[in-house]
């Protein structure tokens, strides 16, 4: 056998491996067009109906625009009494909250999923859900406390000058739950866009230390705001049943006693909703760190 021939054979056998290579290398160039077109026509094809969304913005800036209608017109009558104040801030920070944020939601419906947050617009975002719902569950729980001491404490409830005393907590709310949800900002955690990528909120989901940590304040502190709500309510339910079921109390003060059953339903109304809507979102944020923590 002529040695001539090996040359020619081995590069032959190069050019037929390489040929393969290429080949190989085109298809799965090509797997991975397509995939990633198969991602994008998905993406595309993304479809979630406006009207959830649309209906909440309606609704919650409808209605408390309503809500401090009723408060003003009605103003004779309660006199901005601390607890009334008290609600017309529930009012401005809920719907202010809502007509804040829900134009940024809208605008990715709008475009039909297209339109991607870019990170200042998710902080920004983030930041305004997290201010309002803390914020919002202070102000309820300051609503409790404040038909604790007028019904538990009346004395001390009439003295002073419970009003500013209003202003104030409202002030301190505020300033504290902008502090609470301005911890993603200077960079204890970060703000994460959820699905369908129409709002942000805390990290809880891809989490380093610092999102553990955000969302750990965010969430303890949440809790126990819950819990101190509902304990307060509780404790003022249980007194004004007892207060009912005393006949002289009952005759020397029924008009009272009325007022206060109408202010605790109302409150109770408040409290049921806020709750139902509230701490199922706190509760798995926290399952979510202790599960971080275990494993």
């Amino acid at each position: 056998m002529d040695n001539s021939t090996y040359p020619e054979k081995m590069e032959t056998s190069d050019l037929t491996f390489n040929l393969s290579q290429l080949n190989t290398t085109e298809e799965r160039i090509y797997d991975l067009n397509a995939n990633s077109s198969m991602s994008n026509t998905t993406q595309e094809r993304m479809w979630e109906s406006a009207v959830p969304p649309a209906l909440q913005f309606a609704f919650g800036v409808i209605g408390n625009i309503i809500a401090l209608v009723v408060l003003v017109t009605s103003a004779k009558t309660h006199k901005w009494r601390p607890f009334y104040r008290l609600v017309g801030g529930l009012a401005v920070t809920d719907g202010g909250g809502i007509l804040l944020v829900y134009p940024t939601v809208m605008v990715r419906y709008a475009t039909d999923f297209t339109y991607v947050f870019p990170r200042a617009l998710c902080d920004y975002s983030s930041f305004v859900y997290t201010f309002t719902l803390i914020s919002s569950a202070m102000i309820v729980c300051a609503m409790s406390l404040d038909r604790y001491v007028a019904i538990l404490h009346p004395f001390v409830y009439s003295s002073g000058k419970s009003r500013q005393r209003a202003n104030i907590i409202l002030c301190v709310i505020w300033v504290t739950g902008c502090v609470i949800s301005g911890l993603q900002l200077v960079g204890l955690g970060s703000s994460f866009n959820y699905y369908p990528k129409s709002w942000c909120f805390i990290n809880f989901v891809e989490m380093d230390m610092l999102d553990t940590l955000n969302s750990y304040v965010y969430s303890v502190f949440g809790l126990v705001i819950l819990l101190a709500t509902l304990g307060v309510n509780i404790t003022v339910i249980i007194s004004v049943v007892r207060n009912m079921t005393t006949k002289s109390e009952v005759r020397n003060s029924k008009r009272r006693h009325k007022s206060d059953i109408f202010i605790i339903s109302f409150l109770l109304v408040i409290v049921i909703i806020f709750s139902t809507c509230w701490a199922p979102l706190m509760v798995r944020i926290s399952l979510i760190i202790v599960f971080l923590f275990i494993y």
